[in-house]
């Protein structure tokens, strides 16, 4: 499974068009300009933390991310080891045993006589 860092956001792209315009805004006006509603106070330095907090959590999840991966390649190149291992044991155990063998089986193997016997291509019937 591969792990996604998070890409661009059009809304982090937005806000940061509009925390550059509310910069703007305050200093042609000389004055801080509250964008809040209902007591919720929404200035420029507000925006501004949230949209570092939001940076801070990027980070640490890309972060997350690359600690993640680093783990799935770990455990996708065990697995390629065990079913090296796997086909190793299976042929060891032929040469050991044979592949008649009850232990060949055990082992995962399949008897050469307990294979389904493939049949060609029956000929097509003589036409009259």
């Amino acid at each position: 499974m591969a792990y996604v860092k998070k890409g661009t956001s059009e809304v982090v792209d937005n806000s940061k068009k509009k925390l550059d315009a509310m910069i703007k805004i305050d200093s042609d006006k000389k004055k801080t300009i509250d964008y809040g509603e209902d007591g919720n106070t929404l200035t420029v330095e507000v925006f501004t933390s949230k949209l570092q907090e939001y940076d801070a959590a990027k980070k640490e999840y890309d972060a997350a991310l690359d600690v993640f991966t680093q783990k799935q390649n770990q455990l996708d190149a065990i697995e390629v080891m065990l079913a090296e291992y796997n086909k190793r044991i299976l042929k060891s155990a032929a040469g050991k045993f044979n592949e008649e063998s009850d232990e060949y089986e055990m082992l995962g193997g399949t008897k050469p006589s307990d294979r389904k016997k493939r049949g060609g291509k029956k000929p097509p019937p003589p036409s009259n």
